[in-house]
């Protein structure tokens, strides 16, 4: 039993953290304008949550009607930068005894929550036109589950409306 709740515990501080989703973007800008994106070229590989990563931005905006292209001929650069933080946790799990509960045992743990920034650039100008984030969501081994999740709440705001600001939601 206590193997099954040092196991649970990971997915049960996931659940609790609250994703904090927002988006901006460079006003007046003309974004109809805009049919076709590529990835912005690396250097080195993807690492397996940058694949995850890179898989859903694709997907997101192929379905928003974007073509995928060369990038020496894309409209948009999309970059993007993740940045995980190592948080601790502590939970307990309470025993009854005959009069009251008691706090019973508790377990300590650790797990990574993850920020990811993605960056939309014009290709001839060189300037960031639209910018979405997602705060407080798991990598790691939850990554393949969360990203998809994360990265359509981030693209939830592009084609950004006419008053987009930042918001807050807690974790589906």
């Amino acid at each position: 039993m206590r193997t099954l709740a040092i196991t649970l515990l990971p997915l049960a501080l996931a659940s609790c953290l609250r994703l904090e989703v927002g988006a901006s973007h460079e006003p007046d800008t003309d974004f109809a304008a805009y049919s076709s994106f590529a990835l912005q070229p690396r250097t080195t590989p993807p690492t397996l949550l940058e694949g995850y990563v890179e898989s859903e931005v694709v997907r997101g905006l192929e379905a928003k009607s974007l073509v995928e292209n060369d990038p020496g001929t894309a409209d948009l650069l999309v970059t993007y930068w993740l940045r995980i933080d190592r948080r601790y946790g502590a939970s307990a799990v309470p025993t009854r005894g005959p009069f009251k509960t008691h706090a019973g045992t508790f377990h300590d743990e650790t797990y990574d929550e993850t920020t990811l920034v993605v960056d939309f650039i014009e290709r001839r100008s060189g300037r960031i036109v639209w910018r979405g984030w997602a705060a407080g969501f798991v990598g790691g081994v939850e990554a393949a589950r969360t990203v998809p999740e994360v990265v359509r709440r981030i693209l939830e705001g592009y084609p950004p409306t006419t008053d987009t600001t930042a918001h807050t939601a807690k974790k589906p």
